[in-house]
């Protein structure tokens, strides 16, 4: 530490006198790489002094160096992320805020590292991604008004969907979810929010007080990443954030019948709450999008690589999740495993895990892809919830479902999946029709009373069964 120290104070001398020693290279006019600010495709403490010129107010930096200025993510740049970098060029930390903790995780599977995270800016070109990143960088300075120059091959309209890029970016950002109307012309971007049903009119952003919700939010995202730290490994921390918004969450049907009526149009209150982060983690209210915000919010903060997804479920529009994972990327579904929003026969609050951790050709069968060159193509099998839990059985048998009724004992709630729903209807036949299941319970020396509820769909191989009495027995 005391090396690192001494040379953070010999880079102070040499930037902020004229004449420096230091040289600096010519920066990168595409991509940037957190922490390197010159676009020399490493990070030292070249990068450094960079930073610490420009907080000095010796020089400027343009849009993009700023984004990868920021190390650590508080949204602005100072020494701080000076030193930041300088740490991390001497080995003393082995990633910034954003990324990964370097090493493996607790169940051994690798975190993507610097540079190597899903590009889901959907191949935008060399200027359209530079206007991505002013666009970005505006945004977390808080502006509602985006003014730019003319770029070539870039109208308003373009601007505009490269804006709602960057917004479906950064849902930690909670006031971008209070937009209810946008209006431009060929250099500018100008967001309203609030809108009033009474007057008709819309509410700029300077009239807004954010800073009571900013405070609820973080407090909540904080205290929930703290819970999820606690857990043994990656696939345990994601397991535990997904399991805490189902838990913790209410679908607003109110909300969705709002959004579902004028999905482009005017947006009260209740519809920007719900389709939010905040909505969801705060409130605890909240519609597929609040869902997928709260979801990619808390995994980004532990580390992964983590963006939204948008489209179609069940002929409504809907929003999911991508995650990475152990070197393979996956969907998360956080809405439609919501006890709130799927129960039968009186189990209304039983966690479904049908969509934690689920490739694209499971997904596909009932998700349809609004972009899906914003996508990641999600392959990974090794963490497939029922697979890697040894609840996968691709044909039913009795003596296979007695033996995962004996490991999940202690648990109230045992979710099987089958190979195909003709399997699934098999063993709801003879589990529940015929009884087999006071077997099972009679087995492990249970002979009381006992209710249970059970979650089956004859088109859908998974089957759930909530016995009120395994954990006494």
């Amino acid at each position: 530490m005391k090396k690192f120290v001494k040379n953070l104070s010999a880079v102070l001398a040499a930037v902020l006198t004229a004449g420096s020693l230091l040289t600096f290279g010519v920066f990168a006019s595409s991509g940037a790489t957190l922490g390197d600010v010159n676009g020399d495709g490493n990070v030292n403490n070249v990068d450094a002094s960079t930073v610490l010129r420009y907080d000095a107010g010796i020089m400027g930096l343009t849009a993009q160096q700023l984004m990868a200025a920021d190390a650590n993510g508080d949204r602005a740049v100072n020494n701080v992320d000076a030193s930041q970098i300088l740490k991390l060029d001497a080995g003393i930390i082995d990633g910034f805020f954003s990324q990964p903790g370097g090493g493996t995780s607790g169940d051994g599977a690798s975190l993507p590292v610097v540079g190597s995270a899903f590009d889901n800016t959907g191949g935008l070109t060399a200027r359209e991604k530079q206007l991505y990143d002013l666009f970005v960088y505006k945004i977390k300075q808080g502006e509602s008004k985006f003014d730019y120059g003319p770029i070539d091959g870039i109208d308003g309209e373009r601007a505009v969907e490269i804006l709602f890029i960057a917004i479906d970016n950064h849902p930690e950002i909670i006031w971008l979810d209070w937009i209810s109307r946008y209006t431009y012309n060929d250099y500018t971007v100008q967001v309203w929010f609030w809108y009033d049903e009474a007057t008709n009119t819309y509410t700029g952003f300077d009239s807004i007080d954010f800073s009571q919700v900013t405070s609820a939010f973080d407090y909540y995202v904080n205290y929930i990443v703290s819970l999820a730290e606690q857990k043994n490994s990656d696939y345990e921390k994601l397991l535990f954030i997904h399991d805490y918004i189902a838990e913790h969450t209410v679908y607003n049907h109110e909300a969705a019948l709002l959004n579902e009526q004028d999905p482009y149009g005017n947006h009260p209150d209740i519809v920007c709450r719900s389709a939010s982060a905040y909505g969801c983690l705060v409130e605890g209210s909240a519609i597929c999008s609040g869902y997928a915000k709260a979801f990619q919010v808390l995994a980004t903060r532990l580390g992964f690589d983590c963006g939204l997804v948008s489209g179609w479920g069940e002929g409504g529009y809907h929003a999911w999740n991508y995650v990475g994972l152990g070197g393979d990327y996956y969907f998360v579904d956080a809405t439609w495993d919501d006890p709130d929003d799927f129960w039968q026969d009186g189990c209304e609050y039983v966690k479904k895990y049908e969509y934690f951790l689920v490739d694209w050709d499971t997904l596909a069968k009932d998700h349809t892809f609004e972009f899906p060159e914003r996508t990641p193509r999600c392959n990974g099998g090794r963490y497939s919830y029922y697979s890697y839990n040894g609840l996968y059985l691709e044909t039913y048998s009795y003596e296979a479902v007695e033996s995962i009724f004996t490991r999940y004992w202690n648990k109230d709630t045992v979710e099987i999946k089958f190979g195909s729903a003709e399997e699934c209807s098999k063993a709801k036949i003879d589990l529940l029709d015929n009884g087999r299941l006071a077997d099972i319970v009679e087995t492990k020396g249970y002979s009381g009373d006992f209710t249970y509820c059970y979650v089956f769909d004859s088109s859908d191989p998974v089957f759930i069964i909530h016995c009120d009495m395994l954990t006494a027995a």
